[in-house]
């Protein structure tokens, strides 16, 4: 999706409402990356527990973990609920 199509003119916020709208409602895993990029120095994965956001990580792994199996990773758990435990944490590392 480019800068012009996420209603970037109504400066509601960085990012726009559009976009987190979109990345809130999402079924598929999401690629957030510049128009123009040369190189990725670190991959960012949210994680909250769920089978969709483990299934997010295991197929970007599969389609593009050669390309990127030098690059850092880091994996960001999302709070939900206050509970403070990681989900299925030992499962995850596997990933």
């Amino acid at each position: 999706m480019r800068t012009d199509t996420t209603f970037s003119v109504i400066q509601d916020s960085n990012p726009t409402r559009f976009v987190k709208d979109l990345l809130v409602e999402a079924q598929c895993p999401v690629m957030v990356v510049p128009e123009t990029t040369h190189y990725i120095r670190e991959i960012l994965f949210a994680y909250n527990g769920t089978f969709s956001s483990t299934f997010a990580i295991r197929q970007f792994t599969q389609l593009f973990g050669d390309a990127f199996s030098e690059t850092a990773v880091k994996v960001v758990y999302i709070m939900e609920n206050d509970d403070k435990k990681i989900p299925m944490a030992k499962s995850s590392k596997n990933i």
